[in-house]
């Protein structure tokens, strides 16, 4: 009977562990998503538009098979471009682009009125919120895995009932303070953080099935392969996944601690299908790196100096190491005091550390130190551990706690770093100097370090019974959690529009050009000018270089007082930014065009403006700048200017063959015609080559003959060239 009920009280138990589990996964999602519930009314910012409204794969319909779309998607960047041309963001996020195309089908089946932009926006936001939720939700339980699995080797559902109170917390903490942290608002406020959110949920999803094939210590085939696609998935929403070729291994040796049996025949039976695992996933490793080089073509972004200052300073290796140094200082103080915050950190906003006696070299060290010292004296703790182990047979004792306790520390703190380091700017420089949402998938590590070390201190004795220490720890922890919560709540309101965001960014970086710029261009759109003209020239004080400015700043200049005058130097000035030549030289054309219309015919001014607008229009519509270059010709050639005549329509004879030279082209066969430029080109310079030249006439007059027997001037011509020879 007395057997009886302790089965009883058993199941009971198993089963209050089970619900108070599933308790704190659903207490996890309730938090984050009230923490996030104010980012629903957010707007599109900044780059969301790059990735949404101005990316066909999402915005537009595609014409073709849904095959050929997916096709389009796999050679595309996150903005839409063919990823091999050398102008492609290189960001290679196809699983994101889906989403986000599935966001906006969803939208257009179900909401009746599709044409009001804001439930749009709204479906975006509230599936990163669902993301987040659902990533603090894995966390929880990738901790409860590396934490709890300090007993002994088991199954997850094993461990959960294992577990004590003090544990319980531990898991429950990880997944709250990853729920919660600030750090996080890019990624799931922007709608840019979409591909952060998919890997993540990926990375962790891979990881716990990874350990649920590995854990009996051999391979359960059903779920190491739900492992690899989830790892290809991963892959496919960003290129960070690429770091769980490092971590499998090491959460493989660490973890599932193939030490725990001492003979020599069973490690060799563990070995086996370990390096079974690692040949696979090597393999699917090898296969992405091969894919996406062939589809890059060029694997490096063209990056700016506004971009990341750090990639133009080539001619100083000490200034690269020592700022890179203290970005990492940086990035680890967000997640240790996330306060305050900024939606760009580039040019100028954290200057580079130039001299080596700069004190913020201290706080450099002090971070490497601080990781290396952690790393170094568990690696230690690990194989003290694993020696005492091989000696003791196999007996298990309190030792076994400690060992994995060493584990979980040393195992956290090496996927933190390993997972920040394609966004390190250590080995490959990318497109952002600093940005808080490269930290979302790192900042894994520290949550589980930091619920670790809370619940370390206060449970110092390592005392499962002590229940005033237990609610005191529950209330400190709720207490940060609570502050975090407020700070991602508060860190939203800014996140609604552009105007906040900027503006909140101008507070901790007023020195960055950047948010100058855009402050500019927002201001622009308000058409508040005097003001975007400020944000605009501190941009430029900034950065000189900063050649996209100089085209808002002809546009704030033409929209204040229609002063062309003054306008059109900064619009001359960006024709020589490959960011905006294009649009200067469509703004400048219709400014000549107007003033051509009000100047007088022959005037010099108005060869002054048709001599302007040829040269613009070269890069436009090289047929349109012949054209205009003809008109100049036929302008010098009555006022008896004769070679600047010839001068004039030799341009246009040059253009026109440099552009249009191929006898196939449609263009050309047109050029062809009579009545058309060619033809009139040669006729004109012809005539104006009788008064200085005869010798050059005759050619002119010859190839006219040739090409042009159509021409209504034909026979004209062929007598008075008959007459000459």
């Amino acid at each position: 009977m007395v057997k009886d009920n302790r089965v009883v009280d058993t199941k009971r138990n198993e089963k209050l562990k089970i619900l108070r589990l599933l308790i704190y996964s659903l207490l996890i999602f309730l938090i984050s998503f009230i923490s996030y519930s104010n980012s629903l009314d957010g707007e599109l910012i900044l780059e969301d538009h790059n990735i949404i409204t101005a990316n066909p794969l999402v915005s537009k319909r595609f014409n073709g098979t849904t095959i050929e779309y997916l096709q389009k998607v796999l050679h595309s960047d996150h903005w839409g471009q063919n990823i091999s041309l050398k102008d492609s963001h290189k960001s290679y996020y196809p699983l994101s682009t889906l989403s986000l195309k599935f966001n906006y089908i969803m939208y257009q089946w179900f909401d009746a009125n599709h044409n009001e932009n804001e439930s749009l926006v709204e479906q975006f936001h509230l599936t990163n919120m669902f993301l987040h939720s659902a990533n603090s939700i894995f966390v929880m339980f990738l901790s409860l895995m590396v934490i709890g699995s300090s007993k002994k080797l088991q199954k997850i559902s094993s461990i959960v009932l294992d577990s004590s109170p003090w544990e319980e917390l531990s898991y429950f903490a990880s997944g709250l303070v990853f729920a919660t942290h600030p750090i996080h608002t890019e990624a799931v406020s922007g709608i840019v953080g979409r591909p952060d959110l998919l890997c993540t949920l990926f990375y962790l999803i891979s990881l716990i099935y990874y350990y649920k094939s590995s854990v009996s210590g051999t391979t359960q085939w059903t779920s190491f392969s739900m492992s690899m696609v989830t790892f290809i998935l991963s892959l496919l929403s960003k290129e960070s996944a690429i770091t769980l070729f490092i971590i499998f291994p090491l959460f493989d040796i660490l973890i599932l601690q193939y030490q725990q049996l001492p003979t020599s025949q069973s490690i060799q039976n563990k070995w086996k299908p370990f390096l079974i695992r690692m040949s696979i996933i090597t393999i699917i490793t090898a296969y992405y790196l091969k894919y996406t080089m062939e589809i890059k073509v060029n694997f490096q972004p063209t990056i700016k100096v506004i971009q990341n200052p750090l990639i133009h300073e080539t001619n100083s290796t000490i200034t690269q190491i020592l700022s890179i140094g203290y970005l990492h200082y940086k990035y680890l103080s967000m997640l240790v005091y996330p306060t305050p915050m900024s939606i760009d950190y580039s040019f100028k906003c954290i200057p580079l550390v130039t001299d080596i006696f700069d004190f913020r070299n201290i706080q450099s060290i002090i971070t490497y130190s601080v990781i290396v010292y952690v790393i170094v004296s568990q690696f230690k703790d690990y194989l003290s551990s694993c020696k005492a182990q091989s000696k003791s047979s196999l007996k298990k004792s309190n030792k076994t706690t400690t060992i994995n306790s060493s584990n979980a520390i040393l195992f956290s703190t090496i996927l933190g770093v390993i997972s920040f380091i394609p966004s390190s700017n250590t080995f490959i420089y990318i497109d952002k100097f600093l940005s808080e949402r490269l930290l979302y998938l790192p900042s894994i590590s520290f949550s589980i370090l930091f619920s670790k070390t809370i619940i370390s201190i206060f449970n110092s004795s390592n005392s499962n019974e002590n229940r005033p220490k237990l609610a005191l720890c529950l209330a400190a922890l709720l207490t940060l959690c609570g502050l975090y919560s407020y700070g991602s709540y508060q860190r939203n309101i800014e996140w609604k529009n552009e105007e906040s965001l900027l503006t909140s960014a101008f507070k901790v970086c007023p020195n960055s050009a950047k948010v100058n710029f855009d402050l500019g261009i927002l201001m622009r759109k308000q058409k508040l000018y005097d003001e975007s003209l400020e944000y605009f020239n501190r941009a430029l004080d900034i950065l000189p270089q900063y050649c996209e400015v100089e085209y808002f700043k002809g546009l704030s200049t033409l929209n204040r007082d229609g002063d062309y005058d003054s306008a059109i130097p900064f619009l001359k000035n960006s024709l020589q930014c490959k960011y905006t030549s294009t649009l200067s030289a469509q703004v400048l054309s219709e400014i000549y065009n107007y003033l051509l219309d009000q100047s007088e015919p022959n005037s010099k001014e108005h060869t002054y403006i048709l001599k302007e607008l040829a040269e613009i229009q070269r890069n436009l519509n090289a047929l349109t700048s012949a054209k205009h270059y003809h008109s100049l010709g036929l302008i010098e050639n009555e006022n008896q200017n004769y070679q600047q005549s010839i001068d004039y329509l030799e341009m246009a004879l040059n253009i026109v063959n440099d552009h249009f030279s191929s006898s196939e082209s449609k263009l050309q066969q047109h050029l062809l015609k009579p009545d058309n430029l060619l033809c009139q080109i040669y006729t004109d310079i012809s005539d104006s080559y009788l008064n200085v030249n005869p010798q050059k006439s005759i050619i002119y007059m010859t190839k006219y003959t040739k090409q042009c027997q159509n021409h209504p001037s034909y026979n004209e011509i062929l007598s008075t060239l008959q007459e000459s020879v």
